[in-house]
């Protein structure tokens, strides 16, 4: 609450600071009273916000002279910003560098006193929405360099609380790693387990992004060089173990079981003990977990069903698409390395595993899909689809009802398009792909690129010149 209240003075205007009376008046504002009538109050309540505050208080200043003891009317000039409220503004930006990876340290913050302006990325701004940042010797400028920085550039992280990237961070780093696994995972790592993941991140430093993430977790600041899972010998790895906060909802007997499925996973997978491998096993296993523990405490499920689905899964054939998978992934960093931009793709699901986690590791279930396709246009067509069949259901006519099939004949289509396909409600919408099927197709399109960038049209082996051309 502290934090939040911090943030008024950068709404609030410079009449109205170091103005004690205001605070009386912005009192009065906030109860019912006969003399004031104030629309924004009522905003306020029902959203409350910073902004909503400080719209509040700048409307003081229009009735405060109506509710001051008297009546008496205020004309005389204010006096300009306190130092009070210029250090609750440098504080509350100060913590919203920290949270961005600046190393820098706030000296000002402008206001409508602030004259001047500043360039940042090719564009000019007024002082006056701007904050100017210094930076010592540890940084990558020396002890007396400084530079302005646009207030707007601040207001990404809304207002000092987690952006939405970091919690989407967060969300996954905790669903796949204990602690300890975090604070022995090396940044990079990290990252590039992330961006496995579908992160797209946002900033040019995604390793201060997971380490401040990471902080936030453990609770414990991890020194710069300090030795990480891919720094230690192959053959002294140890193989990564599901996240202990889902391991530790079932008896030893259930543990084992999920430990010996894992174990089983990496013989037939034939992946090694390294983090890329082992999480490679152990990431679709967390995700089943975690979609099982989140019934289980619903009072959905009992551990006893859960490992018992479990035992069900076809490893055979999970072992098949978990290495098929993998080699498509090198085939695609492969390209990377050569220049060649191929879409990235995803593991999907047939079934969304919040619906059904009882399907997750049903190799039947899976197929592959670019991140687009699968985070954003099947996400966004299953939910039409779940929202059709509930209008089908309440249908009352047949004009309405033809109606809804029409939508839905739009919506199979465009699955089809984009060679997707859902299961909803125990029926299969979409289009005729599995895993096989899909496996081929972006393989295929891998290889073509691949070959066009590595030989020449008369069979020869291109030179590194050919290599570094521009696409």
């Amino acid at each position: 609450m502290a934090d939040w209240l911090k943030g008024l003075g950068y709404y609030i205007p410079p009449e109205l600071r170091n103005w004690g009376t205001s605070a009386k008046a912005a009192a009065n504002l906030l109860r019912p009273n006969p003399i004031v009538n104030n629309p924004n109050v009522a905003n306020l309540l029902k959203a409350p916000s910073v902004a909503g505050v400080g719209k509040v208080l700048s409307d003081t200043a229009i009735t405060a002279t109506e509710v001051l003891p008297g009546g008496k009317l205020l004309t005389a000039p204010v006096k300009k910003t306190s130092k009070l409220v210029d250090d609750l503004l440098k504080n509350r930006f100060q913590k919203i560098a920290d949270a961005k990876g600046n190393r820098g340290q706030i000296l000002e913050v402008g206001n409508e006193t602030t004259e001047g302006t500043f360039k940042f990325k090719g564009k000019t701004y007024n002082k006056s929405d701007g904050v100017k940042i210094g930076y010592d010797s540890k940084g990558k400028r020396k002890r007396s360099s400084w530079r302005w920085t646009p207030k707007e550039n601040f207001q990404k992280t809304k207002g000092g609380f987690p952006h939405i990237q970091t919690k989407e961070i967060n969300k996954i780093l905790r669903e796949n790693f204990s602690n300890d696994e975090l604070l022995n995972t090396t940044l990079p790592q990290l990252v590039k387990f992330l961006k496995s993941k579908g992160v797209n991140f946002t900033t040019k430093t995604p390793t201060i992004t997971v380490s401040n993430v990471r902080r936030s977790i453990t609770g414990t600041t991890v020194p710069k060089g300090a030795p990480g899972v891919d720094r230690i010998p192959l053959d002294q790895k140890v193989l990564r173990k599901p996240t202990s906060s889902l391991i530790k909802e079932f008896n030893e007997t259930g543990q084992t079981a999920i430990n010996n499925f894992r174990d089983d996973m990496v013989k037939l997978t034939g992946f090694n003990k390294s983090a890329d491998d082992s999480m490679k096993v152990t990431s679709p296993l967390n995700r089943f977990l975690n979609s099982a523990v989140e019934s289980l405490k619903k009072g959905d499920t009992t551990t006893d069903e859960i490992i018992e689905q479990l035992n069900k899964v076809d490893k055979d054939a999970l072992a098949n698409v978990l290495t098929k998978n993998a080699k498509i992934r090198n085939k695609l960093a492969k390209a990377e390395e050569l220049g060649i931009k191929l879409d990235d793709l995803n593991l999907s699901h047939m079934e969304d595993v919040a619906d059904n986690w009882k399907t997750s590791l049903n190799a039947n279930n899976l197929f592959l899909a670019t991140k687009k396709e699968n985070q954003i246009i099947q996400k966004k067509l299953d939910k039409d689809i779940k929202n059709i069949f509930k209008e089908f259901r309440g249908a009352k006519t047949i004009s309405e009802k033809k109606e809804i099939v029409k939508q839905f004949k739009d919506i199979k289509k465009q699955l089809i398009d984009n060679d997707l396909v859902s299961v909803i409600d125990g029926k299969k919408i979409g289009a005729d792909i599995d895993f096989e099927k899909s496996f081929k197709k972006f393989s295929s399109a891998a290889d073509i690129a691949l070959n066009k960038r590595l030989f020449k049209k008369d069979g020869g082996i291109v030179g590194i010149n050919y290599l570094r051309r521009p696409l």
